[in-house]
């Protein structure tokens, strides 16, 4: 009903419903399916992209719940999919093995940094970064950005990798700084026009020395084209690095982004290593599984690296019975106390005492005085018989003992025939 609502049409929304319950993916039920495709069409407006993603979905969700439980899971999961609009802004929806490599690097930064940036950060990015963004290598938007995106802000790193890419890649720059770079040897002077006032009038593609690598990463562009350029005019002072980077990007957020990528590259290549090496979706399942599995050697003490699961059954069995056999000592000992207290309670209850008391007119009274019990009114026979078997049947230990007690008090009051002893 609610795939309903999004006004796909009866046959769009019969065949999503149909793909959502006919998709197998373990750990996760139909109606998460469901669920799932419900949100990926509210994102994609596209039933053919949701069915597309459908199956590394499912994936995600499983290794989520299965790696940080229900809740956390639950988190992991909605961070992932505010996701979904920035990998479809940058192509990841064209084929399925796009979605894959865009899905699992967005997993990557979730599993590294607990998912720090939010989606709504990483939507401004793009959004601001237009073309800049989109031709980024999916490492560098993904791992080299977060840091930048998480310190600056999206909407700031956005606009300055727009505004530097405009600058020097599309020539858009005032002449002092387009003199600048060619006299630092990284724009062709063959390919830089000047018009009849000296501005310039263009850049022609393929001016800007190392512009391929500043399309696909910009901090791998500052760090192996620009500074050393810089370094080749004796300009490595951090100061003076600076002041260059200022001059070259002629626009302010330009300028700030580059100016802060230089001075926090060292720490966004932790940050991106660290991204690298968390586990993506394919990674955190089997991830998963072997948790799971080293969980149970662990905490029931198994070694046998054979047939895991297969023999994790019989082993439990297995130390369950040595546990058993371990603790016969205990067990035992435990039996022989509750015989001795039910045969205590049998010597209590048989050793009878009836005082007499001669009354005027009327019989004796009798009173029943047991060892360490109070006076109390004289028990019928038939309450008596009924305490005794009460002692006689408590346990099985009990029985045994009566049958090898001497039970010749209890023989005195006729009692003993009444019972049967089993």
């Amino acid at each position: 009903m609610r795939i309903k609502t999004l006004g796909l049409g009866d046959h769009a929304t019969a065949d999503a419903v149909k793909y959502a319950k006919a998709m197998k993916t373990y750990g996760v039920s139909t109606t998460d399916n469901l669920t799932l495709m419900r949100d990926s069409i509210t994102i994609f407006a596209d039933e053919h992209h949701a069915q597309m993603v459908m199956p590394t979905l499912g994936k995600m969700k499983f290794a989520s719940e299965a790696l940080y439980g229900a809740e956390d899971g639950h988190a992991n999961e909605e961070k992932f999919m505010n996701m979904l609009k920035v990998i479809e802004l940058r192509g990841g929806t064209k084929s399925e093995e796009a979605f894959k490599n865009e899905a699992n690097m967005v997993q990557n930064v979730i599993t590294a940094t607990g998912g720090r940036v939010g989606g709504d950060q990483w939507m401004q990015f793009i959004q601001t970064s237009g073309v800049a963004a989109k031709q980024m290598r999916n490492d560098a938007f993904y791992n080299q950005m977060e840091p930048l995106i998480q310190e600056m802000g999206g909407h700031a790193v956005g606009t300055g990798l727009m505004s530097a890419y405009s600058n020097v890649y599309q020539g858009k720059t005032t002449v002092r700084a387009a003199r600048l770079m060619m006299d630092l040897d990284l724009l062709d002077k063959k390919k830089v026009e000047f018009n009849k006032i000296g501005m310039v009038k263009q850049i022609k593609p393929g001016a800007l020395a190392g512009g391929d690598l500043l399309k696909a990463s910009p901090l791998e562009w500052l760090e192996k084209v620009l500074l050393p350029k810089l370094a080749a005019k004796g300009i490595a002072d951090p100061d003076k690095v600076k002041d260059m980077i200022a001059t070259i990007f002629t626009n302010r957020t330009a300028s700030n982004l580059f100016t802060t990528m230089y001075m926090q590259k060292d720490q966004i290549h932790k940050t991106e290593k660290l991204n690298a090496g968390a586990d993506g979706i394919d990674e955190a399942i089997t991830g998963a599984a072997d948790s799971t599995v080293a969980w149970f050697k662990q905490k029931l003490g198994i070694h046998s690296p054979s047939r895991v699961f297969g023999e994790l059954g019989g082993f439990i069995t297995q130390g369950a019975a040595l546990g058993m056999q371990s603790e016969q000592g205990r067990i035992a000992k435990a039996a022989v106390g509750l015989s001795t207290l039910a045969y205590q309670e049998l010597q209590r209850r048989t050793s009878w005492k009836h005082a007499s008391t001669s009354r005027v007119g009327a019989r004796n009274a009798r009173q029943f005085n047991g060892p360490g019990d109070e006076p109390r009114e004289t028990q019928s026979s038939d309450a008596r018989l009924h305490s005794l078997s009460a002692a006689l049947t408590f346990t099985p230990s009990c029985r045994f003992i009566c049958r090898a007690s001497n039970l010749k008090s209890m023989t005195s009051h006729g009692s003993l025939n009444a019972l049967s002893i089993r």
